[in-house]
């Protein structure tokens, strides 16, 4: 929703003075407290958006569904096939649980647009509104970071045990690193709502994500690239019909600009937001 009125910021605003006025409109006509009202076109059209983009998630989510369904449970032995059938199960777990919050953020955010939750934000100011909205909308994109870090765990697990490095404490670190990054973004969104600043939780939080995103994707391709050139002619001799090489390719690489193109999308919108604040 905010990344949607704000695309609809730049095509309005090629200049600065034009930006305060835009500025002004961005939070919407106050009917109320905490009521929001966006222009006709804009509502009908962001109405739209996101039903389509809710259809899509929920059919991700299906999917993510049926691979944990037909993976079934790995058997209680230590080998590497056991292993591999664990962490695609729980790859499944990851991706649905990532696509599920996405479907209940975007319904939060259809009803608060159909005024189904005015009953709630009545009590909170217009900025804290847009606090809560903000941060039901970037909290999703978290989750699919937890489940991306499951994808890197697994290509570097396979990495080592190939170049017979044990790393026992390999899953405890991606677990912390994954609990520090939620800590980091609670504490940000409770800094910026005990300083007031609710408009600011927008900007750090894309930065935020950005970063991690950039991050992220630049392990994907290192452990992508490794897994390719160490077993590359291994998975052609014992498995040749399988493709393996080349689908970890292909997902290590859609995967990877997928995440950097959406690295630089928040970043941008990060500074063109701390410009409109500025300007403001």
């Amino acid at each position: 929703r905010s990344c949607f009125l704000f695309l609809r910021a730049i095509a309005a605003m090629p200049g600065a003075d034009q930006m305060q006025d835009y500025h002004d409109d961005l939070l919407g006509d106050m009917h109320g407290p905490g009521i929001f009202v966006a222009y006709d076109d804009d509502k009908r059209l962001l109405h739209s958006f996101e039903e389509v983009t809710f259809g899509l998630f929920f059919f991700t989510s299906l999917l993510s569904l049926g691979l944990l369904v037909t993976t079934g449970k790995p058997s209680p032995s230590a080998s590497p096939a056991t292993a591999g059938v664990r962490m695609r199960r729980l790859l499944a777990v990851g991706l649905l649980t990532a696509n599920a919050t996405r479907c209940l953020s975007l319904l939060l955010e259809m009803a608060f647009q159909a005024g189904d939750m005015d009953s709630f934000f009545q009590e909170l100011s217009p900025e804290q509104t847009e606090w809560v909205l903000d941060l039901i909308a970037f909290f999703p994109a978290m989750v699919f970071l937890s489940a991306f870090s499951i994808l890197i765990l697994f290509l570097a697990q396979l990495h080592y045990t190939a170049t017979i490095v044990p790393l026992p404490l390999l899953d405890c670190f991606v677990v912390c690193v994954n609990i520090t990054s939620y800590l980091l973004v609670m504490a940000v969104a409770v800094c910026t709502f005990l300083l007031r600043v609710y408009g600011r939780l927008r900007v750090y939080l894309a930065c935020i994500i950005g970063v991690v995103d950039a991050f992220v994707a630049v392990l994907l391709i290192y452990y992508g690239i490794l897994i390719v050139m160490e077993l590359g002619d291994t998975a052609r001799k014992k498995q040749p019909g399988k493709w393996l090489t080349p689908r970890i390719g292909a997902i290590t690489a859609i995967s990877s600009a997928a995440l950097l193109v959406r690295s630089l999308c928040f970043v941008c919108w990060a500074f063109r937001l701390t410009q409109l604040s500025f300007v403001s």
